[in-house]
């Protein structure tokens, strides 16, 4: 976790010295478009018969509340944040349901 936050602070630093603070914000604002797509996609897969597409389905969900989350922490939606928090933890009980096969 640490090692994470490191790693965190030093891709921050980075866009800091190479990008203006606006064209970060500018960029993190269309964050929700990709989010919602995956969104979109995450629910058509996880309808399928098929557990590979469910699968993927999953996988896509959990890139969204990923993604949902860093455009709610820009649009400081702290409704939104924890939301995807517990989603995602539903996601990943649906993800290993699905490896397993129960």
């Amino acid at each position: 976790m640490i090692k994470s936050l490191n790693y965190l602070g030093l891709a921050l630093s980075f866009l800091q010295v190479f990008a203006s603070r606006e064209k970060i914000l500018a960029y993190l604002d269309w964050v929700q478009w990709p989010a919602m797509l995956v969104t979109v996609i995450a629910a058509w897969l996880i309808g399928s018969q098929r557990r590979p597409r469910r699968m993927a389905g999953f996988i896509c969900f959990i890139v969204s509340n990923v993604l949902w989350v860093i455009w709610g922490a820009y649009a400081h939606a702290y409704a939104l944040i924890i939301l995807q928090i517990f989603l995602f933890v539903m996601n990943l009980r649906g993800f290993k349901k699905n490896v397993t096969g129960r």
